[in-house]
C-alpha cells in the first residue's frame, strides 16, 4: 500500500512539473504551505514568543534571520535557523526552479512546435516538403499576406525545419512564419490551430512520407467535418498536390456521401507536381525565379505553317513521372496545320532502360489513344542488332506518333539515334532528360552526342533533388544555346551553378500558366 501511494506521488509530481505552468505553481504553493505549517507547529514549541508575520518573514527572505526586537537569543534561535533553512530550501529555491522550468520548458515546446495560439484570417500549410520555401516566398511577396500568420503543420522534427528555412527564407519571410508539430490529418490538431478560420489552406506533404496522398485525402475529410461543425458559411479555399495523378483521378470519381459534402465547405484547386512543372516548361514556357523570368524555348521554335516541311521531335530520357508528365503534355499541345495540309506528325520518343514495361503502363493509362495513335517499340540485342515492333491503327486522324526505345543514353546504340535524329534537318528536336537521380541527369547532359551541342538542341535537365547544385532553383534548367563538350565544360558547369540562384524551390501554384506567360511576353516580345 505504501509503495502504491509512493508510485502515485512521484508519477503524480513528475507528471505535473513536465507539464503546465499552472500545475507547477500549484505544487509550489502546496509545498509552501506544507512549510507553513509545519513552522505553526514548531512555533508552539517555541518559549519565545513569535508573530506569524515573523515566521512567514522567515520563510520568504531567508536575509531576515538577523537578530530584530523580540527575538530569542542564544539556544532558542534555533527553530528560526530551522524556518530560515525550510525556506530557502523550499520556497526561494523552489521559485527559481519553477520559474526556471516554465521558461526553459517553453522555450524547448516553442522550438519543438508544440505551443498553440489562436489565429484569424490565417494562411495554413498542412506539410514541410522542399516546395515549402518557395510556397512561403510566393505568399509573402503578396502584399495582402504581409500582415497575415501563415502556419506550418508538420509532423517532422519543428526545430530541424525552422533551421532549414531561416537558411532559405529572408527575416521578413520568417516573421509571419509559425511552425507547429502534428499530424496534418488529425482532426484535434487541425482544431487547435482554427482551421475553420483560415483564410486558405495548401495541403503539401512531409519529407519521407510514404503514404502522402490517401493523408492528404483523409486530411481534406477532416478539415471538411471541422468546417461542418464550424458552420462555415463561405467554402474554404483548399490548395492540394497529389503525388500520383491515379489518386487525383480517384478522388474525383469518389462518390461517398462525404465527398459530396466537401464540394460546399471546400473549393478544391488540386494539382500534380509533375504535370505542373511540365506544363510551365512546355505551355507557359517561362518560370519566375527570384524576381526574373527564366525562358523555356518552345518546341515549335518559331512556329510551323501549313506549308512547312518541319516537325516537332520530343526526345524524353527517362520515364520517370516527370518524363511521363512531359509527353504527355506535349501531346496535349504539339498539334500545327501541316499535318492537314502534309500529313506531317509529332513525334514523342521515350527512352529508358525499361521502355517495354512502361510503355505498356502508359497504353494501359490512356489506352484509347494508342489504340488510335502510331507508335513503335524499339529494341537493340548484346550484338546491336533492332527489332522494331510497330502499331498501326485503322483510322489515321491523329497527328501525334509515339516512339519507345528500350535502352540507357550511354548505350552505343541510342547515341547513334540520337545523331540520326538530330541530323534530320527537317526535324525540330528537343530533349528532356528526366531520370530519378539529378548527378545523372547533369552528367548525361554534359556527355550527349556532338551533333546535339552543335546544332544548339534545346535541352531541359531535370533537377527535383539538388544533390550537386544550389537547392533553390526551378526543377528544370535549360542549358546554354552553344556548348562544346571539348572546351566548354567548366563553363557549363558554372552555368548550372549559378544560372538562378535563391529561386523559388519547386513552385506549385501560386504562380499561374498565364501569369507567368504574360510576364514571359512581356520580356520576351514573344507569344505562345
Amino acid at each position: 500500500m505504501i509503495r502504491r501511494l509512493w508510485k502515485t506521488l512521484k508519477l503524480g509530481f513528475d507528471r505535473s512539473f513536465s507539464g503546465a505552468s499552472w500545475k507547477q505553481i500549484t505544487w509550489l504553493f502546496g509545498i509552501l504551505a506544507l512549510v507553513l505549517g509545519f513552522s505553526l507547529w514548531i512555533k508552539s514549541y517555541c518559549t519565545a514568543e513569535l508573530h506569524d508575520m515573523r515566521i512567514l518573514e522567515l520563510l520568504l527572505d531567508p536575509g531576515s534571520f538577523v537578530l530584530q526586537d523580540g527575538d530569542p537569543l542564544g539556544y532558542e534561535r534555533l527553530p528560526l535557523l530551522a524556518l530560515t533553512f525550510l525556506g530557502a530550501i523550499f520556497f526561494t529555491g523552489g521559485l527559481i526552479s519553477v520559474v526556471s522550468n516554465i521558461l526553459t520548458g517553453r522555450i524547448a515546446r516553442f522550438r519543438q512546435g508544440e505551443i498553440r495560439y489562436r489565429f484569424d484570417g490565417h494562411i495554413v500549410l498542412l506539410g514541410a516538403n522542399d516546395t515549402a520555401a518557395g510556397l512561403i516566398r510566393e505568399l509573402h511577396a503578396e502584399p495582402e499576406n504581409r500582415r497575415r500568420d501563415i502556419v506550418l503543420l508538420t509532423q517532422s522534427d519543428a526545430e530541424a525545419l525552422r533551421r532549414k528555412l531561416h537558411a532559405e527564407l529572408s527575416p521578413a519571410e520568417e516573421r509571419r512564419l509559425i511552425i507547429l508539430h502534428g499530424q496534418r490529418d488529425s482532426r484535434e490538431e487541425l482544431e487547435k490551430i482554427h482551421i475553420h478560420r483560415a483564410d486558405r489552406v495548401f495541403v503539401l506533404s512531409d519529407d519521407g512520407e510514404l503514404e502522402h496522398d490517401s493523408v492528404s485525402i483523409n486530411a481534406l475529410v477532416q478539415i471538411s467535418a471541422i468546417l461542418g461543425a464550424a458552420h462555415r458559411r463561405d467554402p474554404l479555399p483548399c490548395h492540394l498536390s497529389f503525388e500520383y495523378q491515379s489518386s487525383f483521378q480517384v478522388f474525383q470519381l469518389a462518390d461517398f456521401e462525404e465527398a459530396e459534402r466537401m464540394k460546399s465547405r471546400i473549393h478544391f484547386s488540386a494539382t500534380n507536381f509533375h504535370e505542373n512543372w511540365a506544363q510551365r516548361v512546355l505551355v507557359s514556357g517561362c518560370c519566375n525565379c527570384n524576381g526574373r523570368d527564366i525562358l523555356y524555348p518552345p518546341l515549335d521554335r518559331d512556329g510551323i505553317r501549313a506549308q512547312s516541311d518541319r516537325y516537332v521531335h520530343l526526345i524524353v530520357v527517362g520515364m520517370s513521372r516527370m518524363g511521363v508528365a512531359m509527353g504527355v503534355t506535349a501531346a496535349h499541345i504539339a498539334h500545327y496545320p501541316n499535318f492537314v495540309t502534309q500529313g506531317i506528325r509529332t513525334r514523342i520518343t521515350f527512352i529508358d532502360p525499361d521502355a517495354e514495361r512502361e510503355m505498356n503502363f502508359l497504353k494501359g493509362r490512356y489506352e484509347p489513344l494508342f489504340r488510335l495513335s502510331h507508335h513503335t517499340l524499339r529494341k537493340f540485342d548484346a550484338a546491336g542488332s533492332e527489332t522494331t515492333n510497330v502499331h498501326t491503327p485503322q483510322e489515321d486522324f491523329l497527328d501525334v506518333e509515339w516512339e519507345f526505345v528500350a535502352g540507357g543514353i550511354e548505350s552505343p546504340h541510342v547515341r547513334k539515334l540520337l545523331k540520326d535524329w538530330t541530323a534530320d534537318e527537317k526535324a525540330l528536336p528537343t530533349l528532356a532528360i528526366c531520370g530519378n537521380s539529378a548527378p545523372e541527369n547533369v552528367a548525361a547532359a554534359l556527355y550527349l552526342p556532338q551533333p546535339l551541342y552543335d546544332r544548339q538542341v534545346p535541352i531541359f535537365v531535370y533537377q527535383k533533388e539538388t544533390a550537386t547544385i544550389s537547392r533553390n532553383r526551378p526543377p528544370f534548367v535549360p542549358l546554354p544555346k552553344r556548348i562544346s563538350v571539348r572546351h566548354d565544360v567548366r563553363k557549363l558547369r558554372r552555368h548550372t551553378q549559378t544560372a538562378h540562384p535563391q529561386g523559388q524551390t519547386h513552385q506549385l501554384r501560386l504562380q499561374p500558366f498565364h501569369r507567368c506567360k504574360k510576364s514571359c511576353e512581356k520580356s520576351s516580345g514573344r507569344t505562345q
